[in-house]
């Protein structure tokens, strides 16, 4: 690992981020020691990485915010619940995937209590106990996104921010197709007739 050429390691770790990004870096540098047999990050480890993510940054092959590698073109985060036998810790799972679940959760739930909510959004990334970690990972997020007015409170829940559509989200009657058969699905909350 010391010993590979900083390329083939800068090659090996866009492999990783391609599959796995955006990724943790302490989680992305296990990945990459564990792809030469090395079951310990070490101090050496970690900076050997650390050259190779600097590489990857300045190849353009990826980005580096916080303690967080993304890949080229990163837009929306996706929720990704880890293949059986994998797990992630809670401070492994980028902060926009983690909002991303938030606000899954909440719209299914079409509004939710908080505590509820840090339980639900627990269990989506496959927690079954949820301790103070993953509360105090959670609870900046939630609030981040109050704060933002994404979300709101009301009566002890939480639930979206009711917003205008903007211009370009209008839909034109004129291009709706009239004879598109109409979804049998109701609607989220609505009433059923019976």
């Amino acid at each position: 690992f010391h010993i590979v050429p900083l390329g083939r390691l800068t090659s090996a770790l866009a492999k990783i981020l391609e599959v796995e990004g955006p990724i943790h870096v302490d989680l992305a540098a296990r990945r990459l020691a564990t792809a030469w047999g090395i079951t310990r990050t070490t101090s050496k480890v970690t900076a050997r990485f650390e050259e190779a993510a600097a590489k990857l940054e300045s190849e353009g092959k990826g980005t580096r915010h916080g303690e967080f590698l993304y890949y080229p073109g990163f837009d929306d985060a996706l929720v990704r619940r880890p293949a059986e036998g994998v797990q992630r810790e809670i401070d492994e799972i980028p902060p926009e995937e983690l909002a991303a679940c938030v606000l899954l959760v909440v719209d299914a739930y079409l509004g939710i209590a908080p505590d509820a909510l840090v339980r639900e959004v627990g269990r989506a990334f496959g927690y079954q106990r949820l301790g103070e970690k993953i509360q105090a990972t959670l609870e900046p997020v939630v609030a981040s996104l109050v704060e933002s007015g994404v979300l709101v409170r009301e009566d002890e829940r939480l639930r979206r921010a009711p917003a205008a559509p903007a211009a370009s989200d209008a839909v034109d009657a004129d291009a709706v197709d009239a004879d598109a058969p109409e979804s049998a699905a109701p609607e989220p909350g609505a009433a059923s007739a019976d």
